[in-house]
């Protein structure tokens, strides 16, 4: 069964790609929209362009495309994504690290079915706790790289995600309805390490940039470097 990965280079996207390689799965490469919209309900902006150092970390072949981010039509965009990978690379699933939203996982099952693949959603309704626990005991090392929430706070920006991190996401859960894996965009993440990477990614340079008046703020990476674990 051979697949590719629809990849923002989260913590989502990427343990779904683990996941189908556990399962078995054949990932032929990784696939990125690359959206001129900030706001697009379908695709990831922050330090997207990133997305392509997750795919040499885990030495897979690499497609981006942009789009506009124009609601439904941005989905047209990875309709034709897909069909010029498909014209170079023989795969009939499509991974996606869809969780919790059903205007992703529908319309991509749309997209899916339109052009004869299945879709394979490995995290789809798991439980956001016991799912954020399962990537950190996996041995992935998750960076914070945007918050949008209340309660958040500046210095979550760059921090890694741990078990005393995911404790303080259940209570803020709690007290503000914010979702333990970030589903309803209350964070973003960037993956530096995981089991099927060849090579750890280590920031050298970045720019936070907090709001404290919106619990807002971002964690743009500047510059990277990639560290060889063969070598240690």
């Amino acid at each position: 069964m051979s697949t590719v990965s629809l990849l923002t280079g989260g913590k989502d996207s990427t343990y779904a790609t683990y996941k189908a390689i556990k399962n078995s799965k054949k990932v032929k490469a990784a696939i990125t929209m690359l959206s001129k919209n900030s706001e697009s309900y379908m695709y990831h902006t922050r330090n997207i362009r990133a997305a392509e150092l997750v795919s040499e970390a885990m030495d897979l072949p690499y497609f981006s495309f942009e789009t506009e981010g124009e609601k439904e039509e941005e989905l047209e965009d990875l309709k034709e994504a897909l069909k010029h990978v498909r014209d170079r690379i023989d795969f009939n699933f499509l991974v996606s690290g869809a969780v919790k939203s059903s205007y992703q996982q529908s319309r991509l099952q749309k997209v899916c079915d339109e052009l004869s693949l299945d879709l394979y959603s490995p995290l789809w309704g798991q439980d956001e706790e016991e799912l954020l626990r399962e990537m950190v005991d996996s041995g992935f090392e998750i960076m914070i790289t945007e918050v949008a929430a209340g309660g958040m706070e500046e210095d979550y920006l760059g921090k890694k995600i741990t078990h005393s991190f995911i404790d303080e996401l259940v209570e803020l859960n709690e007290e503000y309805g914010v979702s333990i894996v970030g589903e309803g965009g209350e964070f973003e993440t960037f993956v530096l390490d995981a089991p099927i990477f060849e090579k750890k990614i280590k920031v050298k340079e970045s720019e936070k940039k907090f709001d404290e008046s919106t619990f807002s703020g971002s964690f743009l990476i500047k510059k990277t470097e990639f560290i060889d674990k063969k070598r240690g």
